[in-house]
């Protein structure tokens, strides 16, 4: 029906001009856009004479368009959106946003007259084509996006992306629409995104519809300001590594995929310095399941290939490192590794997230490459308690060998190299031997003076048995930190085999380390309270927040007739012959003639029986262990044997003993209370050498 006062069209508002051809073509291509497919379209054509006048325009040629001879895009997708970027120093998030398109078809997009709707708005130019497997980026501020990244992007786009959210179109030149999504800056969405410097990235393009509202497509970026123009890699990491292997196995690096998607790790980097992060480049086909592992040894990553010049590693100390890469030999911003010490032969490193989700690289009790890691390698010797702020006195450290055989605290072909504490700057002496079950303090005061600690085994208070076994060290000169800090005891490596092609250097092997804080959660009662950090289970892992608890050392209590100073009181378990060993040491006992020694069931000391039917005298019934200058009783230890406990009951953490202090006059003064120990079951074997 016609409508008069409907607007005109009218010819000379083109949809589309060519530009002047120099030559005679009998066929020109209309480019897409032009003419929508169904409609009735109208061209003409005029020519220029030899002076440079132009004609008239040409009759028309009417023809009604049909389908578009490219075929649609729908492999082309959103891939990334930077909706609300970190500020750079004093250029505003707001210049810094990014929208990434992805072609993941097998052919490459026409991309003339495309176009991005929403809160921003971008037409692609004439003859823009985005080719197969390649991505582009549009950009709100493409100077200072450039600044940033480092890198030129595809164009700049007019608006704002909403940090609240949003729906983006991306139309082809038709108007239909390829692809949308409405994002959002709060769960399901990844909340991380909106102004913590992570993007949204499309977690299969190949997979994902034109519509991709659902939350469930898309996840946070794997790095901070995200990874526009290159594939943003899940976080795959470097698991296991041998170093020291003799044969037949083989020094090998293993990358494990710890999510639940396959991880395309084709042309990623494996390196041993991150000043020269491309020396090996994974071929194509490298898959990574969902959980799955990858292998690679070094007769693989040690061979030059172009410009990659391959590498080797040093079983004395070295870097792993992995960097996501493409296809075109770039880094694409996903980097993992670790630095490494000495290893000994055959035992390899392994990746272990402690719970505070911290990350630790320890030595493995076995070889897993392929697997599951086997967990970290304790002992021979651990540290097993820190006092590093005590409220008086001298710090310390205490060492404990958790093995049933001697063990030599330096290089046995090597004697002069001995085993250390870098952190403390502390070489142990030469010649220092730690026996079975024997504990080493080492402290930064004068070792003589130390208030001695001493643990009894029931087999030690047998006749002949040999109770010395504590020793006492030091000085060391370097403060541990009251903040908080690390520390880690380490062996000398022996001689490395390939010292004729690594530099001849004594590397050192990490036996136990131990990364403590002063702030909650660990106990503050450690951090100048007058506790020490008293590790709980000694055969288990050191860097573990839960293995380590404060400790009552040198407890002190008074009364007007009495003072007792103690430097340990524990109680320790014995499952195979259902009895509990309680044992204390005394640094200074000022009026008391005895102890009483009592247990409660439920923690509270009303309920508490009595065990000691006899006082036990502080003159006979410890073993002096120090005299002060005066000659008076400045050490005693103690040790009794509670052998009253049910048949049925098996020793728990529900007993709690308190130890009395008791005076000629029958006054008395509780000096404190001990919890049982954890209840350990340990094998040990040595280590054989032919």
């Amino acid at each position: 029906t016609y409508d008069g006062s409907a607007p005109g069209q009218y010819e000379i508002e083109a949809t589309w001009q060519s530009g002047e051809s120099t030559t005679f073509v009998d066929s020109i291509e209309v480019p897409a856009g032009a003419c929508h497919p169904g409609r009735i379209c109208r061209v003409r054509v005029r020519m220029k004479d030899n002076s440079g006048r132009w004609g008239h325009w040409s009759a028309p040629l009417q023809f009604t368009a049909g389908a578009p001879l490219e075929p649609r895009a729908d492999g082309l997708k959103i891939s990334e959106i930077m909706y609300n970027p970190l500020n750079m120093e004093a250029v505003s998030g707001n210049h810094l946003e990014f929208i990434e398109l992805s072609n993941v078809g097998s052919r490459p997009i026409d991309l003339t007259h495309m176009r991005l709707t929403g809160g921003i708005s971008y037409q692609f130019p004439a003859g823009a084509r985005l080719n197969a497997d390649d991505a582009l980026v549009l950009t709100s501020d493409a100077a200072r996006f450039a600044q940033r990244y480092e890198f030129t992007p595809f164009d700049q786009y007019q608006g704002q992306l909403k940090n609240s959210g949003e729906r983006v179109v991306l139309l082809d030149a038709f108007d239909e629409e390829i692809f949308s999504v409405t994002y959002d800056d709060s769960e399901p969405w990844p909340e991380i995104a909106d102004g913590q410097g992570y993007s949204l990235v499309l977690r299969d393009p190949a997979l994902t519809p034109a519509v991709a509202d659902d939350p469930s497509l898309w996840r946070r970026s794997t790095t901070v300001q995200g990874s526009p123009g290159g594939v943003d890699p899940f976080p795959v990491v470097i698991n296991e590594v041998l170093t020291a292997a003799s044969a037949p196995l083989i020094n090998a690096i293993e990358i494990w995929n710890p999510t639940s998607e396959s991880v395309d790790i084709s042309s990623w980097f494996l390196s041993d310095d991150p000043a020269k992060p491309y020396k090996y480049q994974i071929p194509a086909g490298a898959i990574l399941p969902p959980g799955g592992y990858r292998i690679f040894t070094q007769d693989v990553f040690s061979v030059a290939a172009g410009a990659h010049s391959g590498f080797r590693l040093n079983s004395l100390s070295g870097e792993i490192h992995l960097y996501s890469g493409s296809r075109r030999g770039y880094r694409t911003g996903y980097h993992h590794g670790f630095r490494y010490g000495a290893a000994e032969a055959d035992v390899s490193f392994g990746r272990y997230v402690n719970s505070e989700g911290i990350e630790y690289f320890p030595p493995q009790n076995s070889v897993t490459l392929g697997g599951p890691n086997a967990g970290p390698r304790v002992g021979p010797v651990v540290i097993s308690k820190i006092m590093y702020h005590p409220a008086t006195g001298d710090e310390y450290i205490e060492l404990t060998n958790i093995t049933g055989y001697e063990i030599p605290l330096y290089d046995v072909n090597r004697v002069t190299h001995t085993w250390r504490i870098q952190e403390l700057a502390y070489q142990f002496p030469t010649g220092l031997t730690l026996g079975p079950g024997e504990r080493l303090v080492l402290t930064a005061g004068n070792p003589s003076a130390a208030c001695l600690t001493e643990q009894f085994a029931g087999a030690e208070k047998q006749a002949g048995g040999n109770a010395a076994d504590l020793q006492v060290i030091g000085p060391y000169t370097r403060a541990l930190p009251d903040e908080g800090g690390a520390l880690r005891l380490e062996k000398p490596a022996p001689t490395a085999a390939d010292a004729a092609t690594l530099d001849a250097q004594t590397g050192y092997i990490l036996i136990d380390e131990v990364h403590y804080d002063n702030e909650a959660p660990w106990p503050t009662a450690a951090a100048g309270n007058g506790s020490a950090l008293e590790r709980q289970a000694l055969n288990q892992y050191g860097n573990e927040l839960t293995n380590w608890a404060a400790s009552g050392t040198l407890v002190q209590a008074a009364s007007a007739e009495m003072a007792v100073t103690l430097c340990t009181f524990e109680a320790v378990p014995h499952v195979d012959t259902n009895e509990v060993t309680v044992r204390w040491v005394t640094q200074s006992v000022v009026g008391a003639t005895g102890f009483n020694l009592w247990r409660s069931t439920d923690g509270q000391r009303e309920t508490a029986e009595l065990l000691t039917k006899e006082l036990l005298p502080v003159a006979a019934g410890g073993q002096q262990v120090q005299t002060d200058a005066s000659n008076q009783p400045a050490a005693y230890k103690f040790a009794y044997t509670d052998s009253t406990l049910p048949k049925s009951d098996t020793p728990s953490g529900t007993y709690i003993y308190w130890l009395q202090a008791v005076d000629a006059d029958g006054n008395t003064l509780d000096v404190a209370f001990t919890a049982l120990q954890p209840i350990m079951h340990q094998q040990f074997l040595p280590f054989m050498a032919k």
